[in-house]
């Protein structure tokens, strides 16, 4: 009986010591723990800044290989690739960006046919054509202040800006669609409105008289049918646009594509 009670004391001091080691182990494990997740953590770190490194390291090399290949390298596959992205900025950047500047679909146009040249300027000019305008209540003092009195010629660029029908004028030289959908650029010769909507006839200045076929009707063109106005003239840059459709786009192109759509 007596020694219960010797024995209680040293059972709980050594259960008390038991604690306070188990209270310093486990301190230790997780001190160590946090020790080992730093580290994991450190090297995870260190590896993705290595990684990140790496990868920009790789993507300037083949950058400048890129810009080598576009800029310097004259082999036939580097221009082509540069016609293509050519085409692409101007296409689907410059065109559109140029047409919500001048409120138009077709903000430039390459003039591919010669029914607006004067050839030997405006006096030859008028004194071979002055009947029809004349006749149409048009005098030489007001075709002198139309614009673009001189006319222009085949591979010309214009560039067009949209204008409200009710602020077109006589004299104007605009772009309008035909029947097929092809572009036409005439002057403006008459303007009248009937039940809201405004018509309009044009004429080519080179042309006996204005066109009416079942493909193409100017003596009487719907305000609906207006692409825009001419506002500028840029002599012979047009023939690139030309010379392509003609040694590029209809012997070559046009084939592939009809050819595929036919596939399809």
């Amino acid at each position: 009986m007596d020694v219960i009670p010797m024995l209680l004391p040293t059972m709980v001091y050594f259960r008390a010591c038991s604690k306070t080691t188990e209270h310093i182990c486990d301190k230790q494990h997780a001190t160590s723990h946090r020790l080992v997740v730093f580290d994991t953590i450190k090297k995870q770190n260190l590896f993705i800044l290595f990684a990140k490194a790496q990868f920009m390291k790789n993507w300037k090399r083949k950058w400048k290989k890129i810009w080598y290949f576009i800029w310097e390298d004259n082999s036939i596959w580097s221009w082509i690739v540069n016609i293509a992205l050519a085409f692409i900025l101007i296409k689907f950047i410059v065109y559109p960006g140029l047409g919500f500047l001048l409120q138009t679909s077709h903000p430039v146009v390459a003039v591919v046919s010669e029914s607006m040249e004067h050839n030997n300027g405006f006096d030859d000019w008028w004194q071979k054509s002055s009947n029809w305008y004349i006749n149409n209540s048009i005098n030489k003092e007001d075709f002198d202040g139309f614009p673009l009195k001189n006319g222009f010629n085949k591979g010309d660029i214009m560039v067009l800006k949209g204008k409200k029908p009710e602020n077109i004028e006589i004299g104007d030289v605009i772009v309008f669609w035909s029947a097929k959908k092809v572009p036409i650029i005439h002057r403006v010769v008459k303007k009248w409105q009937d039940n809201g909507m405004y018509f309009l006839q044009t004429k080519g200045d080179h042309n006996q008289d204005s066109i009416k076929t079942p493909t193409l009707d100017e003596t009487k063109v719907s305000e609906d049918y207006i692409v825009g106005n001419a506002i500028l003239r840029i002599p012979l840059l047009g023939y690139i646009k030309i010379w392509f459709v003609e040694l590029v786009y209809e012997p070559v192109m046009k084939p592939i594509i009809g050819f595929i759509l036919q596939k399809g």
